[in-house]
This record gives C-alpha cells, structure tokens and sequence, in this order.
C-alpha cells in the first residue's frame, strides 16, 4: 500500500500538498514501493487518497505516470479493489494503481 502523491502525481490546481515534493510525511511511503517495485514479487501497489466513507462504486483509477483525478478514496472501493486483486493474481500485476475519487468530473 502507498498512497496518492509519492509519485507528485497530484496536480497543483487540485491541492498538491500532498505530493512527495510537498510532504516529507511521504518519503517511507515512496521508499517502501520503490523496493517493491525493483523486487521480482508479483505486486500491485494500492494508492489511496484519504480515506472516507462512500459508495463502493465511487472510484477512477490512474496508473504511475499518470495524473491522479482526486485524492480522496472511499474505504468501500478500496475493499471492492482490493477483492478484485486477491482473487485474480494477474489483475494489474507489477503495476502501480492509484485509486481515488473524481474530483475533476464536470471539469
């Protein structure tokens, strides 16, 4: 598990306080994946924004190298999500998701 922003995928006009370059609290986060990712495990690194109550259905995902869409993730989808990758191995294997909220719909 890591979490949006270790990547400064957050973009300014949505509050990037949280990115690596704003948030020294992010540094473990970005240094454990960074292991994973140069391990040869079998991974999925889960990025959640902050966690909240919500629909379980309330979720875009993005992948590393991409902008993230929000940083706010419902606890529902993360269980939906992570279900999903427990019982299916290959599902986004060796990749980087980011799971959050779309706060840019409308936009």
């Amino acid at each position: 598990m890591g979490a949006t922003g270790i990547y400064n995928e957050i973009p300014v006009d949505m509050d990037d306080d949280d990115n690596l370059d704003n948030e020294p609290a992010q540094i473990p986060n970005r240094k454990a994946v960074d292991i994973i990712e140069n391990s040869n495990l079998n991974y999925t690194i889960l990025r959640p924004g902050y966690l909240r109550n919500g629909d379980k259905n309330d979720f875009v995902l993005t992948f590393k190298g991409e902008k993230a869409k929000g940083y706010i993730s419902t606890i529902s989808s993360v269980v939906v999500l992570s279900t999903s990758l427990i019982n299916d191995s290959k599902l986004y294997s060796r990749e980087s998701v980011g799971i959050t909220k779309d706060m840019q719909k409308g936009s």
